[in-house]
């Protein structure tokens, strides 16, 4: 009896230890990162990998870096060639049994922007712009639902904090969009000449094209 008991005490103890450490969390950019820490607040530890300033194409993580990835309760990334040289080690880490949530991989492929450029060998590249979350609706609709279901799915018991906190955000989201919306009603149907193809996914949503000055991988706002 005593030592039933006391395996009970002990489950007790390990159960309750567990739901007093916060969530660890990754994101691989700025975007996804303040996101995180607004819906997971207290109860997760989130941490940047590509701070702002960095070009997500060409950066190659650091010995800590790949620490901070393996330690990692979910990483999220954007996905769609963004995270060029993380990809090798996000797809380890997937193999080894990591949950690596691709945001772009949440959206079909016709929400999605299709791009062609020239390769450096002379031929031609198809992929897909990865800039998905500058679009408000994207965010508020798509990706913020599919991050707060994944933390829910880790850790159901503060699965209600999650909701709560996304639908504060998705609410402010919505509101920027009628306010952008009635802002860029006057310019529908114009072309905005743009140093690189950052901004596609916010322009499209209010019916503006973008003319990109350049093409290709380049450092970009993110």
């Amino acid at each position: 009896m005593k030592k039933r008991t006391l395996l009970t005490i002990t489950a007790l103890m390990i159960l309750f230890s567990t739901t007093l450490l916060p969530l660890r969390i990754v994101a691989t950019i700025n975007p996804y990162y303040l996101i995180v820490k607004e819906i997971a607040g207290k109860n997760g530890q989130v941490d940047l990998l590509i701070g702002p300033g960095q070009n997500p194409h060409i950066f190659s993580p650091k010995i800590s870096d790949v620490r901070k990835l393996n330690e990692a309760d979910l990483v999220i990334a954007n996905g769609l060639n963004l995270e060029s040289f993380l990809e090798s080690y996000l797809e380890d880490l997937a193999a080894q049994g990591k949950r690596v949530l691709y945001m772009g991989n949440q959206l079909p492929d016709d929400f999605l922007v299709s791009e062609d450029e020239i390769g450096e060998a002379n031929t031609d590249l198809h992929h897909f712009n990865p800039h998905i979350w500058l679009d408000p609706v994207i965010l508020s609709d798509y990706l913020i639902p599919v991050i707060v279901e994944e933390l829910s799915n880790i850790d159901p018991v503060n699965s209600v904090f999650y909701k709560v906190n996304a639908e504060k955000l998705i609410s402010e989201l919505h509101d920027f969009d009628e306010k952008a919306s009635s802002y860029l009603e006057r310019f529908r149907g114009s072309i905005v000449i743009v140093a690189h193809p950052s901004f596609t996914y916010f322009f499209r949503r209010y019916g503006i094209e973008l003319e990109p000055v350049l093409e290709g991988v380049g450092d970009e706002p993110v």
